[in-house]
């Protein structure tokens, strides 16, 4: 039974690793190029893809990856400081 424990306690270790270096990665993307046009909130899809012209399945892909991300999300913006994503398209780039 502790060698089941164990394993499970690994898979659950690995798969939060995964989800932090998956929220580091897509969050740094989107912040470079949120820089770039001058922004306060990041994307975790590219801007040119949700922007021009606009498209309503890129916003649901940026939506769910930050409901999925939320608690890293508040975890960077009240610990490191870090930018909220987009809550709306933006107007122009």
């Amino acid at each position: 039974m502790s060698r089941d424990r164990d394993a499970l306690m690994w898979l659950a270790i690995a798969c939060f690793l995964c989800c932090v270096s998956a929220y580091v990665t897509l969050s740094r993307i989107g912040m470079a190029e949120a820089r770039e046009y001058d922004r306060e909130d990041f994307l975790y899809v590219p801007m040119h893809l949700a922007c021009c012209p606009y498209d309503e399945s890129v916003w649901q892909v940026h939506w769910v990856l930050a409901c999925v991300f939320f608690p890293a999300n508040v975890v960077d913006h009240y610990v490191f400081g870090g930018p909220w994503p987009a809550g709306s398209a933006p107007l122009s780039l």
